[in-house]
C-alpha cells in the first residue's frame, strides 16, 4: 500500500506480547490485503472495510520504533491513541 492511501495507525497489544498495527485507509486495500488471514475480522464487520491490521509481535523492532518510524517517513498519516 502506497502511504498516500493510509488515513491513520494504531499500535494495539493484546497481552502476552501480542502486538499489531491497525491502519485505516482512505479506502478499501487491495485484495491480496483484504483477504489475508490477518484482516478475516474486518471482511465481516460492515465498519472494518478499510482496516488493515499487520501483526508486529514476531518482529525484530518494537511497536513504538515502528510508530516512530511512520511519523518520521509519513507524516500525513495521524497516529491514533
Amino acid at each position: 500500500m502506497p502511504w498516500r492511501d493510509v488515513r491513520s495507525v494504531r499500535l494495539a497489544s493484546g497481552g502476552k506480547g501480542a502486538a499489531m498495527l491497525n491502519f485505516e485507509l482512505t479506502g478499501e486495500p487491495p485484495d491480496a490485503i483484504k483477504f489475508a488471514p490477518a484482516n478475516a475480522l474486518g471482511l465481516m464487520l460492515p465498519f472494518g472495510r478499510s482496516m488493515v491490521h499487520m501483526e508486529i509481535s514476531s518482529l525484530d523492532v518494537r511497536g513504538e520504533d515502528m510508530i516512530e518510524a511512520i511519523r518520521t517517513f509519513a507524516p500525513h498519516v495521524t497516529v491514533a491513541r
